[in-house]
């Protein structure tokens, strides 16, 4: 398989989760905010440097690590949205906290895929900076997906916003 395909699958498939992680955060806020969708590629494109630079240094030893901090952080950041009161559901935009956890918990799969590419000899600043571009595109989607007339019934709910992050978690882990 050529390597550009190989490398945009790669990038599609490890942004995947960030739509949906973009959708679950439509359903709980009142409108777009840029920040969000930035924080994410930024602390995506952060990780993946850092990936870059433990895949020359490491060669290997951080293995599944990765991807467990990823789900836990993804799962806590839902199981908090699933408790919060209902009295304060209708939030004006994801906070600055929500967005940097949830960056961090998306872009830690964006991390491994970078890491393993970077065993692969595949070393270039390129390829993080790719990884953040997907990040960024596929959680506007899934935000603006979720602010779509057909879904208002679902519209400003914490426990759904919280469910579907902690199923997100789970399907990481155990898919």
């Amino acid at each position: 398989m050529n390597f550009y395909i190989f490398l945009g699958a790669t990038a599609l498939a490890v942004s995947l989760d960030s739509g949906f992680a973009g959708f679950a955060m439509g359903m709980k806020t009142e409108r777009y905010w840029a920040g969000f969708p930035l924080a994410v590629a930024a602390i995506t494109l952060l990780l993946c440097v850092i990936a870059v630079k433990a895949g020359e240094i490491l060669d290997g030893l951080l293995g599944d690590f990765v991807t467990f901090a990823g789900v836990a952080v993804l799962a806590l950041v839902g199981i908090i949205n699933f408790f919060k009161s209902e009295k304060c559901e209708i939030s004006f935009r994801p906070t600055l906290k929500e967005s940097l956890l949830i960056g961090a918990a998306v872009g830690t799969d964006a991390a491994a895929a970078n890491f393993s590419l970077c065993l692969m000899g595949h070393t270039s600043l390129l390829i993080p900076l790719l990884f953040a571009v997907t990040h960024f595109i596929t959680v506007s989607a899934g935000f603006f997906l979720a602010n779509r007339s057909f879904l208002k019934n679902l519209k400003h709910t914490n426990k759904f916003a919280g469910l579907l992050l902690v199923s997100l978690a789970l399907f990481k882990l155990f898919g």
